[in-house]
């Protein structure tokens, strides 16, 4: 009728009222739709920026995680690539699992004259075994240690700790092997046992 209007509720339901005498206004209200953005890291760690969330009116870029000892290649689910841009106007939840590949590092040595018997690695990963390195001999000289990274003094046991990163490298450092005798006058003689 004239006095009374009725709105579209549900279809067996139809909100109705009675009209006023004069003129109402009438004002919709609605909520954004948020969804969400689930994130798998395969033991990285997430960029603080990338968001957990979004609506239909957001742009969203994907940032790249980190993990240590490892290069990022790419998210993988919903979305494919290293860098993910969401446009504006996108609906539903988002999944996205980042991919790693183990990072090479090398171990490079100067021996300065000395041999090795066995090997010691030239490469190695964050997830290696520990290596502790198999020193050197030089004929006529005594080895007093490696020097190089990590390290602050010759060292005579070096150890790559399962965990390490980064390419590295070792110098052996030696003295000459001296022996000292007194003969029967006193006096010191010194033998240097090679050259």
């Amino acid at each position: 009728s004239a006095d009374t209007a009725v709105l579209a509720g549900s279809e067996n339901n139809p909100y109705t009222f009675d009209m006023p005498a004069g003129n109402i206004t009438l004002t919709a209200s609605a909520t954004l739709n948020r969804y969400n953005t689930n994130y798998t890291m395969n033991g990285g760690t997430n960029n603080a920026a990338n968001p957990t969330t979004y609506t239909v009116l957001d742009e969203v870029n994907i940032k790249q995680p980190e993990r240590l000892g490892y290069t990022f290649t790419g998210w993988s689910g919903s979305y494919y690539g290293k860098n993910v841009y969401i446009a504006a106007g996108n609906t539903g939840d988002i999944n996205l699992t980042a991919n790693w590949s183990i990072n090479t590092y090398t171990v490079t040595y100067d021996l300065a004259g000395g041999s090795v018997e066995g090997t010691n690695p030239t490469t190695y990963t964050i997830e290696s075994d520990a290596i502790t390195l198999i020193n050197p001999t030089r004929e006529g000289y005594d080895f007093l240690g490696w020097i190089g990274t990590d390290l602050t003094a010759e060292t005579a046991e070096v150890t790559i700790a399962t965990g390490s990163i980064g390419n590295r490298s070792y110098t052996a450092v030696w003295c000459v092997d001296v022996e000292a005798t007194i003969d029967n006058g006193g006096t010191i003689q010194l033998e240097h046992d090679g050259t």
